[in-house]
């Protein structure tokens, strides 16, 4: 039986090489033409250079995006459209925007191939024209009805080219890399670092659009004693809290309020401690009071003896559920009451304070006449001491 098998599989052999002897013009002619036209492939496909980079929500990208952004003006950048609250980005969204793209393409880069720079519509002779003119000879079939921009159509020409060149992949970690190939290892480099560039830049620049709409909602309202200031700010819910920003310089000077804050000080009282009225006569203080736990009656008293509102008073209820804050200038006497079981308050101060240059008012001064929420007030040792208002009629104060 084995030989029988053998005897098979050498007839097979033999009549397979008779075939190949036959057809050897054939397969040469095959082999021939399949080597030619490695040949010229070799000659005329252009060579390409990779470069990568990586880009991480760290550093520099994580302090103007915060892990890929949350940045509603990026996505408007984007014609991201539907989304209501915190809107969601990728950095890949950026990277293969056709505005990125763009900036790309008409960018001049240093080339080996030129004298002197060139974009990449040169580089690539976009600009020159083709050896069959397609839309010249669609001219003369179709009736013209729009006139196109050359520079426009190789442009886009460009960024098409461009998006096959360009490569992004972003990993679970967060990691993303980024692939540009190019007919020149340097410029491959440089595209590449220019894109890395680019993504920080825009991340912070549409950061600091996002912060300015923000500051838009901001609202400062001058009381009857105009230079005490009600601040409101807004507020940002989502599912994991809510955000407020409660303090920016820039804001605040268009509000009015533009002294440098140089303390900050916390206070927790109990319901019905009543705290001041306290100044400073050397060392005027602004303050700028929140109450962050709880509810108060905050009050300001005008003590400028060349005021036209001397001696009047200005009150607010601030707390920590309408989250209001109230400003009171140099010049100022303050003091505030407790109408919750507790509080807790926070004050940010223009000047540090002096123990031997603080001074007080009593907190019940018939001139003044405050209207205090409460009736029977807990005070300190102190307070219980605070002079009359009439005492400051023949007081050296310190003109603001």
């Amino acid at each position: 039986m084995s030989d029988l098998q053998n005897r098979q599989e050498e007839i097979d052999l033999i009549e397979v090489g008779k075939v190949l002897f036959l057809k050897k013009r054939t397969i040469i002619k095959i082999t021939s033409i399949f080597f030619v036209l490695s040949v010229i492939y070799s000659l005329v496909a252009t060579p390409y250079y990779e470069s990568t980079i990586t880009l991480y929500p760290a550093g520099e990208l994580a302090e103007a995006s915060s892990m890929l952004g949350d940045l509603q003006g990026i996505a408007e950048s984007f014609g991201i459209s539907g989304l209501s609250g915190t809107p969601i980005y990728n950095i890949p969204d950026i990277i293969n925007s056709r505005r990125l793209k763009k900036e790309i393409v008409l960018q001049n880069w240093e080339s080996d191939l030129f004298a002197s720079k060139v974009n990449l519509i040169q580089y690539w002779e976009l600009d020159k024209p083709p050896l069959i003119d397609l839309g010249k000879i669609k001219s003369f079939i179709l009736p013209k009805k729009i006139s196109i921009n050359p520079h426009y159509s190789q442009t886009v020409d460009a960024v098409e080219v461009l998006s096959e060149l360009i490569t992004v992949n972003e990993e679970n970690s967060g990691l993303i890399s980024v692939s540009v190939l190019m007919e020149e290892p340097q410029l491959a480099s440089e595209i590449a670092n220019f894109i890395a560039e680019y993504v920080v830049k825009f991340v912070k620049e549409e950061q600091q659009k996002q912060a300015g709409k923000n500051r838009e909602f901001v609202k400062f309202t001058k009381l009857q004693l105009p230079e005490v200031i009600l601040v409101e700010s807004p507020k940002f819910n989502d599912d994991r809290g809510y955000f407020s920003e409660t303090y920016h310089i820039d804001t605040f000077k268009a509000g009015g309020i533009d002294l440098p804050f140089v303390q900050d000080n916390h206070v927790k009282s109990k319901k019905n401690v009543l705290r001041g009225l306290h100044f400073q006569v050397n060392f005027p203080q602004g303050k700028l009071v929140r109450c962050i736990s709880g509810e108060i009656f905050d009050v300001a008293v005008d003590i400028r003896k060349d005021s036209p509102s001397f001696g009047k008073w200005v009150g607010e209820v601030i707390s920590e559920h309408n989250r209001r804050q109230l400003y009171i200038p140099p010049g100022f006497a303050h003091g505030y009451c407790v109408l919750s079981d507790e509080s807790e308050v926070l004050y940010k101060c223009t000047d540090v304070y002096h123990p031997n240059d603080e001074k007080g008012i009593a907190w019940n001064d018939p001139q003044i006449g405050i209207k205090w929420p409460i009736n029977t007030p807990v005070l300190s040792e102190k307070d219980r001491n605070n002079v009359l208002f009439d005492v400051l009629l023949f007081s050296k104060l310190k003109k603001v």
